[in-house]
Order: C-alpha cells, then sequence, then structure tokens
C-alpha cells in the first residue's frame, strides 16, 4: 500500500510541504520521473484491484498536502496528482469490462434478438431518463457506456446522441416519445387486454 509514498518524490513534497524545506527543480524533476517509472513498472506486478487501491491510496496522500509556497514544488505535486487520477480511472474501466465479461459468461444474452425500429431520437429520450433516474450501476456510469449497451443490444446506433439531445432540447414537444409511452401505458392498465400479445 505504501509502495509509491515509500519514494523520494513523495518525500520531498512531503518536506517541502510540512518542514519549508526548499528542493531544487532538477532534484523535483528526477524523482518525480522515477517516481512514474515505479508507477508504471507496478502496473504488472499487481492485480488491478489492488493496484488501483494503491494508486487511490497515493493520491490521497498526495491531496493531503496544500502549497502555498514552492511553485516548482506545487506543479510537479499537480502533475502527479493528475497522473494518478488517469491511471485509477483507466483501471476502473478496465475492471468494469472484465466484470462485465465475467456476467456475460454467466448470464449468456437471450436467443431472441432485439432491433431497435423506432425512432433514433425516442431511444435516446429513453438513454437520457434511465440516465437522468440513476437506473443502472446505482447511477454510477457514464451516458456513453450506456448508449454503447444500447446500441450492442439493440442492434442499432446513436452516433452524435448528444448533438441530437441538444436539438430535442429545443423543440417544442421536448418529449413526444416518452408523452406516448406514458399514454399508452395508462391505457394498457386500464383496459389489459386492448392489446394483443405477439406469439
Amino acid at each position: 500500500m505504501e509502495l509509491l509514498i515509500s519514494t523520494c518524490f513523495f518525500l520531498y513534497v512531503r518536506e517541502a510541504v510540512q518542514s519549508g524545506i526548499s528542493v531544487s527543480t532538477k532534484a523535483l524533476e528526477s524523482s518525480y520521473l522515477e517516481f512514474v517509472a515505479l508507477l508504471f513498472s507496478a502496473s504488472a506486478s499487481f492485480c488491478k484491484a489492488d493496484f488501483r487501491n494503491i494508486l487511490a491510496y497515493t493520491r490521497v496522500e498526495f491531496d493531503s498536502f496544500t502549497v502555498e509556497s514552492e511553485r516548482n514544488v506545487s506543479v510537479y505535486l499537480k502533475k502527479a496528482v493528475r497522473l494518478l487520477t488517469e491511471q485509477i480511472e483507466w483501471l476502473e474501466r478496465q475492471l468494469l469490462v472484465e466484470q462485465q465479461v465475467c456476467l456475460s459468461k454467466e448470464h449468456p444474452p437471450p436467443q431472441t434478438k432485439l432491433t431497435w425500429t423506432a425512432k433514433k431520437t425516442e431511444l435516446i429520450e429513453i438513454l437520457y431518463a434511465l440516465h437522468a433516474a440513476g437506473c443502472f450501476n446505482f447511477g454510477k456510469i457514464s451516458l456513453s457506456q450506456i448508449a454503447a449497451y444500447f446500441e450492442e443490444v439493440f442492434d442499432t446506433t446513436l452516433s452524435n446522441f448528444p448533438r441530437d439531445f441538444s436539438e430535442m432540447r429545443i423543440r417544442n414537444d421536448q418529449m413526444p416519445f416518452m408523452d406516448r409511452l406514458k399514454a399508452l401505458l395508462k391505457m394498457r392498465m386500464d383496459n389489459p387486454k386492448s392489446i394483443l400479445k405477439v406469439a
């Protein structure tokens, strides 16, 4: 867990912040490059979940420093935190993919193939509504990830959906499909036998 906070770079930053000791830019740059090299080499030595925990722990330790002086320390500290953040986000995406692969093996897709045959904008209404409601993964998933899933499941394309959504927002009727769905569901509830089932 303390792999990265035992580096010279971390110790330099800590001493500069806590004790006010001046550190040369050359020493900071050299130790920073060693820190980065260790970070990347360590990624191959740990499982993704453990390495993510190491990175998160290190980022929290760096975040505890507040640099009000020593501009060179501040610059390298910000670079280290940004690098750690990007590595953590990359690892989390990789872990999500692995989790989805495992789930797909445990629960293979149904034999029936669904193709979205309504309008693209109508699926985009559903996409944004479900994302706004946090219906997937407790809300911890991006619109792009949901859109990619919809494309796979419904055999369709949602390219440029953010641009389409922007155009939908300025329509006189912003949510015609959602309104239509609500009306149809109300009719179905009032008269369950009014719509024939497809065998």
